[in-house]
């Protein structure tokens, strides 16, 4: 049975950051809206290790690096601005939320992601191009399932 989102927050808050020592890898104020707060992106491959998920984290990574993570059946997570994708105002230089990456349509010059951060996230779709751009902020992580 998979874990539900309660059980995940409650791991992550109790365990250890391995990229920010001193910190534990979720760590979210009352205001949901903080920037600083949340799960730190480079601790993600922890928390989906304890689940039973083997994933690594990835710096640098490419669009076509994307496509084929998903092509071999594996899941992709990225950081991203988030502000850039859902064309609100704000700060659109700095990584602040994670969505999944559930497919690229190069043809068209569509990326798909399922977007917790909206009501209507599922399936939400942005250009390559607000992709890109919001991806960069980032340095191009991603979370990659094996």
């Amino acid at each position: 049975m998979a874990p539900d989102e309660e059980a995940i927050v409650e791991f992550a808050k109790h365990t250890p950051s391995v990229a920010e020592p001193g910190d534990m890898i979720y760590d979210q104020t009352d205001d949901d809206d903080d920037p600083n707060g949340g799960t730190i992106f480079d601790d993600l491959p922890i928390v989906l290790s304890h689940f039973g998920v083997e994933a690594r984290h990835v710096e640098g990574a490419s669009v076509h690096s994307i496509e084929q993570v998903l092509g071999r059946g594996g899941a992709v997570i990225v950081d991203l601005n988030s502000e850039s994708i859902w064309d609100v105002d704000g700060d659109r230089t700095i990584a602040d939320h994670a969505v999944v990456v559930t497919g690229i349509d190069t043809t068209a010059g569509v990326v798909h992601l399922n977007d917790s951060g909206t009501a209507d996230g599922a399936d939400e779709q942005v250009t390559m191009e607000v992709f890109e751009a919001a991806w960069s902020t980032s340095g191009n992580q991603m979370v990659a399932t094996r």
